[in-house]
């Protein structure tokens, strides 16, 4: 299926938007399984060494289609190279001979062009953590550990190196970042790493635009802290936990933008509040009585105060699906060439995020599609499978 996208009276075809973001994450995700290869070589470990080969030729060979079509060059020659390394891993080859090949592997990734729109990178590379995460903890393989670790270091190390957000979301990203390694150190479920990076992603590339009403938003919070009240009543802080990630992660995460607009200082307190003092209360098993005061006052009090100013905003009455009924019409071939790179990059990571779940579908995977989606993307998907 060939997919188009207006813009303006302009056509961008999915084949155009694969620009230089795409291209350095798969330049990114090679580099990490090649450097992978090269360790287990060193260590005369083939058997290693073979698996993570595998991953990175399987994988490049899934976009080598793209990067002919942006005329990469020596794109086909590495190609014959991976292939030709993890020939030479199977049939024991020579060590050293191995390493030679590498090398020149190397020479080739080191020309690949480098991209203006690192969050995106970021953001292809988490969508491959995610499907090798899957792999790591369903299947108890080891190499698939590896491979995802090092591909979120890479993402961090990116993250790191970038200044495209401002001091409130750098502080959000961090946060989530390290909760992120913490869940990948200890072993959670992928259905649980999945969703936040998902959260991640979404935050990287601004697709945060809600698809509901934000009243039921707004409401969803409030069920998500009483039922982690009554959780903790029982003494499960386990599940109140989860009652207050949800809140924040599923429901509150759609709500930034608009709270921004009207107070960026409180939208900054509240993230604070909600998304690390709150949890760490609960997770330090504090009392029943100093948990619910603090949902109460500020938490609370503060999603009252903003919602109040949002329900003034100018679409408030009107349901946002994230596509705007009305729009003012521009001049043909007005839109700048940012402006058609930022939607080039959203289709990537929309095309990234289709195919994870793609692959999900066709595993049978269904259950694990509907836990990861927040509600609110949850019957888009469910009308789109049906």
């Amino acid at each position: 299926m060939f997919v188009t996208v207006s813009i303006s009276g302009n056509q961008v075809s999915l084949a155009q938007s694969m620009n230089d973001s795409t291209i350095q994450s798969v330049n990114e995700v090679v580099q990490t399984g090649t450097s992978l290869t090269k360790t287990s070589i060193m260590n005369s470990d083939f058997d290693q060494a073979s698996k993570y080969s595998k991953f990175t030729t399987d994988f490049y060979s899934q976009q080598i289609n793209l990067l002919r079509e942006s005329n990469v060059e020596t794109s086909d020659d590495l190609h014959l190279l991976l292939l030709d390394i993890h020939s030479k891993i199977e049939n024991k080859a020579q060590s050293s001979e191995i390493l030679e090949y590498i090398f020149v592997a190397e020479q080739h990734l080191a020309k690949f062009p480098k991209s203006q729109h690192i969050p995106f990178v970021i953001s292809n590379l988490l969508a491959t953590a995610d499907e090798s995460y899957q792999i790591a903890i369903s299947k108890n393989n080891n190499e698939y550990y590896s491979i995802t670790t090092s591909l979120v270091d890479k993402a961090i190390q990116l993250f790191n190196s970038d200044s495209s957000f401002d001091e409130r979301q750098t502080e959000e990203l961090r946060s989530f970042f390290n909760e992120l390694k913490s869940q990948i150190v200890q072993k959670q479920g992928f259905v649980s790493v999945g969703k936040l990076i998902t959260t991640i992603q979404r935050d990287l590339t601004g697709t945060d635009a809600i698809s509901s009403d934000q009243s039921d938003l707004y409401a969803t919070i409030r069920q998500h802290y009483e039922q982690a009240l009554s959780e903790i009543k029982d003494n499960n802080y386990e599940k109140a936990e989860e009652h207050v990630i949800a809140a924040y992660l599923d429901n509150f995460e759609y709500l930034e933008a608009d709270i921004g607009k009207v107070d960026e200082n409180l939208l900054y307190i509240m993230e604070l509040n909600m998304r690390e003092k709150l949890r760490t209360m609960v997770q330090e098993e504090k009392s029943f009585d100093e948990i619910q005061s603090f949902i109460k006052d500020p938490i609370l009090l503060d999603l009252g105060n903003t919602e109040s100013l949002i329900s003034k905003l100018p679409h408030n009455n009107q349901q946002i699906t994230g596509i705007e009924s009305k729009k003012a019409t521009k001049e043909m071939g007005s839109t700048t060439e940012g402006q058609k790179s930022g939607v080039r990059s959203q289709i990537d990571f929309i095309r990234t995020t289709l195919q994870t779940m793609l692959n999900q579908y066709n595993s049978g995977n269904l259950a694990i599609i509907r836990l990861r989606l927040p509600p609110q993307e949850l019957h888009i998907w469910t009308a789109m499978s049906t």
